[in-house]
């Protein structure tokens, strides 16, 4: 569905995991447009990259391997006590060789003085092709991170953060004011209990405008957790069994069922 271009090849500031698995994601949202980042990143001496940028159109460029730790949410260990983020004072080190970064595409237009007279982004706000591309690609990172590495990565709270909770002090503002943290939750919230394809079939009917599907589709997911939640008690289990298929039934005859 999503495809992701690497974009890598010069981009030499990062290193090691040193021993450590990626298993937390960190948003952030850049100051400038996707071509200027890439600047940025391929020139060594701004010692800065990314693992991901996700385009305002949409589009996914990667310039670190997940395997490798990009430097873009660094803590030296004396800032380590000032973060908000409680996954970073359980690690206690360095956030770079545990997470997962992710540069959101913004960009601002300045006169020849500096005044800005264009800004669309840097304050969080997503396009509508960013937000989705995002959430699908949360879901690819930690499937890849649970497959490749073994984890129990999930893509609650704790897992997935933005670089203002785990550097308060020097970007207090990243991923921006209006960056759509309660959409974003709630959707990696349903993403979470989808298979990746399941998922990608949801942002497909979503994005085309078969919402309808898509809602029903949750409700089978939320019927399925209960099940798993009843199924084990025997004075439930056939009153969920009779439901499930009420519902099954109801979604075939209105053709609600997804492929």
């Amino acid at each position: 569905m999503y495809n992701i271009e690497w974009v890598g090849d010069r981009v030499i500031t990062f290193e090691s995991r040193k021993g450590n698995k990626p298993f937390v994601i960190c948003n952030h949202i850049s100051a400038g447009t996707k071509s200027s980042m890439r600047n940025t990143f391929e020139n060594s001496a701004n010692q800065v990259s990314a693992h991901f940028d996700v385009g305002r159109d949409g589009s996914i460029w990667q310039y670190v391997k997940i395997e490798d730790a990009a430097w873009t949410q660094g803590l030296t260990p004396d800032m380590i006590g000032a973060a908000k983020a409680p996954v970073v004072k359980d690690m206690n080190c360095n956030p770079n060789l545990y997470m997962v970064s992710i540069e959101f595409e913004g960009y601002v237009i300045k006169d020849k003085a500096g005044n800005i007279i264009e800004e669309n982004g840097l304050d969080g706000t997503l396009t509508e092709e960013q937000f989705w591309a995002g959430c699908w690609l949360h879901r690819y990172i930690m499937d890849y991170c649970n497959n490749k590495f073994g984890v129990k990565m999930d893509l609650g709270e704790y897992n997935v953060t933005g670089h203002c909770m785990v550097d308060p002090k020097r970007k207090p503002a990243c991923p921006g004011a209006n960056f759509p943290w309660a959409r974003l939750r709630a959707e990696l919230a349903v993403a979470e209990r989808m298979t990746l394809a399941e998922y990608e079939m949801r942002i497909s009917d979503i994005t085309t405008g078969s919402d309808r599907k898509s809602r029903a589709f949750d409700v089978v997911l939320r019927v399925n957790s209960l099940w798993q939640k009843v199924a084990k008690n025997e004075q439930y289990a056939d009153i969920a069994i009779d439901k499930i298929i009420q519902i099954e039934q109801f979604m075939k005859e209105k053709d609600l069922l997804l492929p």
